[in-house]
């Protein structure tokens, strides 16, 4: 893909699901982590947590961004399965959560897509949901998650 085609994306996900995911994944360290003056395993969670903060973190961007952008995936597809079922009310619910998720992860065109798609299909419009759908879907494939490290190193 050229340079002219390649755009940088400055996501921001939600503090509350990354504080979580971060201690799961500290724990996890915890669990395996071999320090010097503890028996494996044993080690302090906050020790964990300052040793290998760029690791938790690291793993913390690597584990969120790819599960969201897939989940969004399987929504663009189930939302055009809605629609071609005349379930309009559900195709609603999914891009109305679409449009907030998609605001908080800093993917603003899947906000303004989930936006969209709401509204047609509250008004019930197939054809205009499908449409809108098939963009949400195409615009999602073209995306490519690759994490550029710290934004301190950008």
């Amino acid at each position: 893909m050229s340079d002219s085609c390649r755009r940088v994306l400055e996501i921001e996900i939600p503090p509350k699901v990354v504080a979580e995911r971060a201690e799961a994944v500290a724990r996890e360290l915890q669990r395996h982590a071999r320090l010097a003056g503890f028996r494996p395993g044993k080690a302090p969670i906050s020790l964990i947590r300052q040793r290998f903060q760029d690791d938790i973190r690291s793993q913390v961007i690597q584990d969120l961004v790819p599960k969201f952008l897939e989940n969004q995936r399987a929504h663009a597809a189930l939302i055009l399965e809605l629609a071609a079922s005349g379930d309009f009310d559900a195709a609603r619910r999914i891009a109305h959560n679409m449009k907030g998720t998609g605001k908080g992860y800093g993917f603003d065109v899947i906000s303004g897509l989930g936006s969209s798609i709401e509204q047609a299909a509250s008004r019930s419009a197939a054809e205009e949901v499908e449409k809108l759908a098939k963009e949400l879907s195409r615009y999602l494939a073209s995306v490519q998650w690759q994490p550029r490290g710290r934004a301190s190193e950008a």
